[in-house]
């Protein structure tokens, strides 16, 4: 992810909203750097259900705008050094508590730990663009719920029929982006028997779409 590319990920957008005519979710992206920012903003509107409402370097204009109130998700960037992400963090905290905050990590993050900073959601900065993108609509559909866990406990009440083992690797590999071919690759299973398995994942995920299906294992906890 350090090297973001301007271009729409191929495959594996997230799934539409429940209803298709509720607007998307609103993005603030934290980014010092004009080009990242403006890549991150082409991949998040280049889909349906994320649309970036604004961008800046640091905590300041975020906090300024008057539209604040319908965010629905802050993403802070690894271009962000941690001792500015801490200060953008609890400068953010003091005005908005419980507004979603993605955080892209680099592996120097420990400051961050801190349960008062209360970030929704840390990601690898390798990570592939549909865990970016899932991850982020994971959040955002946290905002208002009540609690991660009130929301994690209702889907789990939902999800009867637990993911085998094979399904649950196939899922990690999906979620790190990886294609059918190359799950079939990494596994040593034919082409086919992926398919078998993604459509058993969909079904006892009850999700619409490879992307959904990550979307609701993170809510859950089944894969991290």
């Amino acid at each position: 992810m350090s090297d973001i590319s301007p271009a729409v990920p191929r495959e594996g957008y997230p799934a539409r909203r429940v209803d298709a005519n509720d607007p998307p979710f609103r993005v603030w992206i934290v980014d010092p750097l004009p080009t990242s920012r403006e890549g991150l903003r082409r991949i998040i509107d280049g889909q349906s259900q994320l649309r970036v409402a604004g961008t800046s370097s640091d905590a300041s204009d975020l906090i300024a705008t008057s539209d604040t109130p319908s965010l629905d998700v802050v993403l802070i960037t690894d271009k962000v050094p941690v001792n500015k992400a801490f200060i953008t963090i609890q400068k953010i905290r003091q005005t908005k508590p419980e507004l979603p905050i993605v955080r892209l990590a680099n592996g120097t993050d420990a400051a961050l730990n801190d349960p008062g900073l209360k970030i929704t959601a840390t990601i690898d900065a390798t990570a592939s663009v549909n865990l970016l993108l899932a991850t982020l609509v994971t959040a955002a559909q946290l905002h208002g719920v009540g609690s991660r866990e009130a929301l994690s406990q209702q889907r789990r009440s939902a999800i009867r029929r637990p993911l085998s083992a094979r399904e649950h690797q196939v899922l990690e590999l999906l979620a790190n982006g990886t294609s059918n071919r190359g799950v079939a690759q990494l596994l040593s299973i034919g082409d086919e028997t992926v398919k078998t398995h993604v459509a058993h994942i969909l079904s006892k995920l009850e999700a619409r779409d490879r992307t959904h299906a990550v979307a609701i294992a993170l809510r859950n906890g089944i894969i991290r």
